[in-house]
């Protein structure tokens, strides 16, 4: 007699379940970056100019701090300097660097103060002197 083996319904057959597609990003994004990696990232992240202010401060104490992490964001640098080298330099129109400039607080914005307004006679050292003399002629006058 021979054994029987069990006979599977196909019905009630279990497949094994296909895993869903993840979106690119998403696939790279479920994958841990190592150590090495993240050094990586962080030295292309700076030189980009894509990371928060907190973020750059700390990448840049870093820098100064870790020769080898200085030494990635230099690399970093001479990569991306490739792809600034085939680009015409554009200047901004003046406006868009006035602006730049003020929001940086390098400069005071144009004729925010008028050179040419000048202050009343009574506000400046003669007023000061002409009421001091008022001072000293009403202590002698209603002594």
């Amino acid at each position: 007699m021979s054994a029987k083996t069990p006979e599977t319904n196909p019905k009630t057959a279990t497949e094994p379940k296909e895993k869903p597609v993840l979106d690119p990003v998403e696939a790279l994004e479920a994958v841990p970056l190592t150590p090495a990696e993240q050094d990586q990232a962080l030295a292309a992240e700076l030189v980009l100019g894509v990371l928060e202010t907190a973020d750059t401060e700390a990448a840049r104490a870093r820098q100064t701090a870790d020769p080898a992490f200085a030494l990635l964001v230099r690399q970093w640098q001479e990569r991306m300097s490739g792809m600034a080298a085939d680009m015409t330099p554009i200047m901004p129109p003046a406006r868009a660097r006035q602006r730049i400039r003020e929001t940086l607080g390098l400069i005071a914005a144009p004729l925010s103060v008028d050179p040419t307004e000048t202050t009343p006679w009574y506000r400046g050292p003669l007023g000061l002197v002409l009421l001091a003399a008022i001072a000293v002629g009403a202590y002698f006058l209603f002594r």
